[in-house]
């Protein structure tokens, strides 16, 4: 630009900060029941932003660009999922030095997906049985490797629980995998290690084979 008499204007260049209705946001939407996960929206000078989650089962933590404002005027959230289930992360935000005072909401849909596991004893008996179970219900592939002959049955059908019979001692490896893995954190399922101790062998120690009528006669046994 330029005046008559004055020469050329300074000139000056201004880049607004836009304050949308609703902002972009970074964070996983699809996150593991326990674990701690990072949220934020751009950070706007002289904005203020107040987080909130609901329902219960997620908790917002300490954390951020303003920790000590925090869950004020902070455009970063740590957040803890305890719960499986669907979660809403809200978070509002304006800014007062805006001529209409603008803001807006940003909401952020969570899913919080469970871990797989299985129930079952880890130390058995020869001979005896051991039942196992998923925990919540689910239908899984079983699978057991260890010596071979020492369980029975030798496959096990897809199911929600099913039961060992251990033949011999020994270490053996029992892994089930959901059969509907995507539902889960851990898709390729869980393995627990089965201890299978010997059946005790029992003998006399120094046995009366010779006793009175009417008398009482002590017997003593030890096992392996």
């Amino acid at each position: 630009l330029t005046t008559s008499g004055c020469g050329p204007c300074n000139t000056n260049t201004i880049v607004p900060n836009v304050i949308w209705s609703t902002l972009p946001y970074s964070g996983p939407t699809t996150v593991c029941v326990g674990s701690t996960n990072t949220y934020s929206l751009p950070t706007i000078p002289g904005t203020f932003y107040s987080w909130s989650i609901a329902p219960a089962g997620a908790t917002i933590l300490n954390g951020g660009a303003y920790p000590n404002n925090f869950p004020v005027n902070n455009p970063m959230v740590n957040v803890n999922f305890t719960l499986p289930g669907t979660n809403t992360l809200t978070c509002n935000y304006n800014n007062p030095n805006t001529k209409k005072n603008c803001g807006g909401t940003t909401n952020i849909i969570i899913t919080v997906k469970p871990k797989f596991n299985i129930s079952g004893p880890s130390t058995v008996c020869q001979n005896m049985p051991g039942f196992y179970a998923t925990t919540d219900g689910s239908t899984a592939a079983w699978t057991v490797t260890g010596q071979a002959g020492g369980f029975s049955p030798p496959t096990f059908s897809n199911a929600p629980n099913i039961s060992v019979n251990w033949l011999l001692p020994g270490t053996y490896v029992l892994t089930a995998v959901p059969v509907t893995g995507a539902n889960y954190c851990n898709p390729l399922g869980v393995s627990i290690t089965i201890v299978v101790k010997p059946s005790p062998i029992l003998s006399f120690v120094t046995p009366q084979t010779v006793v009175c009528t009417n008398g009482i006669t002590n017997y003593t046994v030890t096992s392996n």
